[in-house]
């Protein structure tokens, strides 16, 4: 449905997955009973600024910052596997 907004998690996942695989946009196919009704492209840039989806991207890489400080400072051994539980 293309007058449906994705959710924030969704443009999160979009964004990141665009801006670690250095993708310049992202096309969202809309289709009825498997048949294309229309195409849209998205610049990742633009990602986190569309509806309902607005999310910020400081936060997301402060937070993923703050992770990777951690798993250097605490999973110290080499050749060990490691669970990150929230």
């Amino acid at each position: 449905d293309n007058n449906k907004p994705i959710n924030v998690l969704t443009g999160i996942d979009y964004w990141l997955d665009n801006l670690m695989c250095n993708v310049p946009e992202l096309v969202m196919c809309f289709h009825v009973n498997g048949i294309v009704q229309k195409y849209e492209m998205i610049k990742t840039e633009d990602i986190p600024n569309l509806e309902n989806s607005t999310f910020s991207t400081r936060v997301v890489k402060d937070i993923a910052q703050n992770i990777l400080s951690f798993l250097k400072s605490n999973c110290t051994k080499e050749g060990h596997t490691y669970w990150l539980f929230k």
